[in-house]
């Protein structure tokens, strides 16, 4: 009998060693899995995009309708004044003005001798 319950003892201690290694293991798994699924959950929480509200979209859509109308308002008033300098612009006002120069000499000649 001593023999077995040697046999017992042997087989309970190393089942208890082994026992021991499978819960030092679980014990280090542990927190690698929690480690793992934090960064999992983290990882699926940002790829979720919130979607924008109905309210969010028009506040969105009437931003960009600013900077849009803003933008082009910048671009016409330099492309107007670009026009107006040009030196066809210049050229041509200053031609306009001395044909009505002539033109209103010309009246006034003419109906001052009569």
């Amino acid at each position: 009998m001593p023999q077995q319950d040697l046999g017992r003892r042997g087989s309970t201690s190393s089942l208890c060693c082994c026992q021991g290694n499978t819960d030092h293991a679980v014990k280090m798994k542990l927190p690698i899995a929690l480690a793992v699924l934090f960064l999992v959950l983290a990882a699926h929480t940002e790829a979720q995009e919130v979607e924008p509200t109905l309210e969010e979209r028009f506040a969105t859509f009437q931003t960009q309708m600013k900077e849009f109308a803003e933008d082009l308002t910048e671009k016409t008033k330099a492309t107007f004044e670009q026009i107006h300098q040009s030196d066809f612009a210049v050229k041509t006002r200053n031609w306009f003005t001395e044909q009505f120069d002539k033109v209103k000499q010309r009246l006034d000649e003419t109906f001052q001798k009569q």
